[in-house]
């Protein structure tokens, strides 16, 4: 049936800044956009209005984000005497869906057909919308097969250090796409972990999945975190002001990388899974300052009716 070549952007955590990725040749041929969560800080109707501003600028046939705030949504048009079926009619209109947990399917524009695995849920010691507490769990709805996994946060173990050192992805989730082995798991939530991995699976997988026992590490490849994508620029790895720094970068406008036959480091469907944290807001509160990400991979070809 063959595969075919398909470009994805991917955005997470914008929290109800303007952002719109720059022009560059690289966002010419985007099939699909993922935004992961958290569209707005405070849930306000000027967040999410800036939030579908800022898909509805991205030039791109469909545009996907987790529910991480639709439900909101509904619940501010209502207080603001707006009808919340208004507000998601036009972002239908601009191939926006918003996606409750669960599976989806999708046919593309490029003969592809895509099935995506979405959720909000985060683990948690606040009790916030989409956030469940830590010692409680919550069961993923993750089953094969599944191409892209997009999730607001990390799974355990990967993308997922904070600022104070600490993992704070969630173990059912690493569970459940150890289990699925999607093609890519997309996700934000923690920003300090901004990057992405290629990860190499071992066979079989484990009952009860781990790190240690079910990831490949010696061929698994960090391909960018924050450390090496600043220190490519000759400065130091601590860089007090990434925002100047971006500024200053007139050829750094997004984080590209390609994983199709022919490419260094093809993608192997069912073995690996690339990873990718595509947290937008920078460490410091209200900066937005980390690179939207580009991902090429290869999908399945959708069959002739």
């Amino acid at each position: 049936m063959g595969s075919i070549k398909t470009r994805f952007l991917v955005l997470s955590d914008t929290h109800g800044k303007e952002f719109t990725p720059e022009a560059t040749p690289q966002l010419d041929a985007v099939d699909v956009v993922i935004h992961c969560g958290d569209l707005t800080e405070a849930s306000t109707m000027d967040e999410f209005r800036t939030a579908l501003g800022i898909l509805k600028k991205i030039n791109a046939c469909l545009k996907l984000s987790d529910e991480a705030g639709s439900s909101d949504c509904s619940r501010v048009c209502t207080e603001n005497l707006e009808t919340p079926g208004n507000f998601f009619d036009q972002a239908a209109s601009k191939g926006i869906v918003f996606l409750d947990e669960g599976i989806h399917h999708f046919n593309l524009q490029n003969g592809a057909v895509l099935t995506v695995y979405a959720s909000p849920y985060t683990p948690s010691m606040r009790d916030s919308g989409f956030q469940f507490r830590p010692e409680n769990g919550h069961k993923s709805q993750m089953e094969k097969p599944v191409d892209v996994a997009i999730t607001h946060g990390p799974p355990r173990g990967i993308l997922d250090m904070t600022e104070s050192g600490e993992r704070a992805g969630c173990p059912g989730l690493f569970a459940a796409t150890a289990q699925c082995r999607p093609r890519m798991h997309c996700f934000g939530h923690i920003h300090k972990g901004w990057g992405a991995e290629l990860i190499t699976w071992r066979d079989p997988p484990n009952q009860v999945p781990s790190l240690s026992a079910d990831i490949n590490h010696e061929q698994s490849v960090i391909l960018e975190t924050l450390s090496t994508v600043w220190s490519q620029t000759g400065e130091p790895r601590e860089i007090p002001n990434r925002h100047q720094q971006l500024e200053d970068r007139a050829t750094l406008r997004v984080c590209q990388t390609s994983h199709c036959m022919g490419d260094k480091t093809p993608l192997n469907p069912g073995q690996q899974t690339l990873f990718v944290n595509a947290a937008i807001q920078g460490l410091e509160e209200h900066e937005t300052t980390h690179l939207p990400w580009v991902v090429d991979i290869e999908l399945p070809r959708a069959q002739s009716p």
